[in-house]
């Protein structure tokens, strides 16, 4: 099976349980597994809230498009937003995970945790938008 949702939502953290259901609803018709229903459901609520807060302040008048596309073998997770331009994947340090606890860095541990779960993740400035596709593989 395959299938869509596109979601515009208002940056602040309650619309984030709208893609949550979204989520819920989607893995429900496709049959996803747990596995793959909890990976989509963190990779969203962390960079969902790292748009809402470090990317536009939360400016709850600002708005944030999802984007959830069901495949074969595949689902595939956007966000598209006019923040600043800013790419998670180069501008964000990766933790020193091997330091102990109280010797990291605050911040960081999110979009490490993101990356390492999904397949692929791609980010692209186009125009004034940010747009970051992430991929997890069925």
């Amino acid at each position: 099976m395959s299938g869509e949702i596109r979601l515009r939502i208002h940056a602040s953290h309650g619309q984030l349980e709208l893609v949550e259901k979204a989520i819920d609803e989607m893995a429900q018709l496709e049959q996803w597994p747990d596995k793959l229903v909890f990976k989509v459901k963190l990779v969203v609520e962390e960079l969902g809230l790292n748009i809402i807060d470090h990317g536009y302040g939360n400016d709850e008048s600002q708005e944030l498009e999802f984007r959830l596309i069901a495949g074969d073998d595949s689902v595939t997770i956007e966000f598209i937003d006019e923040a600043r331009a800013f790419d998670p994947l180069t501008e964000t340090p990766l933790p020193n995970t091997e330091a102990g606890i109280e010797e990291r860095q605050i911040g960081g541990l999110g979009v490490y945790l993101v990356r390492e779960m999904m397949d692929e993740v791609k980010y692209a400035r186009e125009g004034n938008r940010n747009r970051l596709t992430l991929v997890a593989r069925i």
